[in-house]
């Protein structure tokens, strides 16, 4: 007939002396017995092997989520890398076409200052030169054709009438 579980029993344990006076010693200092103590200590080994297996089971868990948040968090650095790349590549080609606007405002400057130098103190000279050097440069064909040539110079009559 098997026992309830509520029901004490009589265990017989070899153990070695030197134990058995460890166990004795504790006994003393909490005042109980040497049994309560020998049966405190065993049902304190098998909650302590469940907090053990508890404490295991909660840091795994914890190394998973750390894990997971430390990819998650490689994956957005790996997106924010590629549009910093992005950025980075495109404010280089600002700069360069900021070098190009700066070459051609350096070239026109010095185009200005060739007329300034030629025609001196004309205001009006220097200002309808300029005006009709801005035209050509917008339109570089317009010598391609007589019908072109023929609105460039009623463009440049214009100015001079205007």
């Amino acid at each position: 007939m098997a026992r309830k579980a509520t029901e004490f029993a009589q265990f017989k344990l070899r153990i070695r002396e030197s134990l058995r006076r460890r166990i004795e010693k504790e006994a003393e200092k909490k005042e109980t017995s040497t049994n309560s103590e020998a049966v405190e200590r065993l049902e304190q080994s098998f909650d302590s092997e469940k907090r053990m297996a508890e404490f295991q089971e909660h840091w795994e868990a914890r190394a998973r989520e750390w894990r997971e948040r430390v990819d998650e968090l490689s994956r957005q650095a790996h997106e924010r890398n590629e549009a910093l790349a992005k950025v980075s590549a495109e404010l280089d080609a600002q700069e360069n076409n900021l070098a190009d606007i700066q070459r051609q405002l350096d070239a026109q400057l010095a185009s200005v200052s060739v007329v300034d130098a030629l025609l001196g103190e004309n205001q009006a000279s220097r200002d309808l030169i300029r005006r009709i050097a801005l035209e050509l440069a917008n339109n570089p064909d317009w010598d391609r054709t007589p019908a072109a040539r023929k609105t460039m110079t009623d463009k440049i009559n214009s100015f001079i009438k205007g």
